[in-house]
């Protein structure tokens, strides 16, 4: 399958003297060479690992549960609790920064809450 991706968009991702092959005149010809099917080859030969890579790290990322009521999930929960009066005795940035990754780590989080301003947020104002 990723064989025939890399065959697909080759034009846009094999270069032919820092152009890419589709923006040359002779495109159709020079793809049809067996120099260009064995850069396709060899292209998708070493993009498979980073890809299959990439795919485990999706799928470990979606079978974490997701947070829905911060107090219960995070602020209250036992495994974080050390974390956050830590951080709230502190308020300093590297107990912040700890807490979010702890939280990063247990839990797959949805855009609008990946980020350190929301972890202080729910922090500073969830009890």
């Amino acid at each position: 399958m990723l064989l025939e991706a890399v065959r697909n968009y080759s034009g846009q991702l094999l270069y032919v003297n820092n152009k890419p092959l589709s923006s040359h005149p002779n495109y159709v010809i020079l793809s049809n060479l067996p120099e260009t099917k064995k850069a396709e080859t060899q292209l998708s030969a070493s993009l498979a690992p980073k890809v299959l890579e990439m795919v485990e790290q999706v799928r470990r990322e979606v079978q974490k549960p997701r947070v829905w009521d911060w107090r219960t999930d995070v602020v209250r929960h036992p495994s974080f609790t050390k974390l956050v009066s830590e951080y709230r005795k502190t308020k300093n940035q590297k107990a912040l920064n700890q807490v979010y990754q702890t939280v990063k780590a247990r839990y797959n989080l949805f855009d609008r809450q990946d980020s350190l301003q929301v972890i202080k947020s729910v922090l500073d104002h969830i009890r």
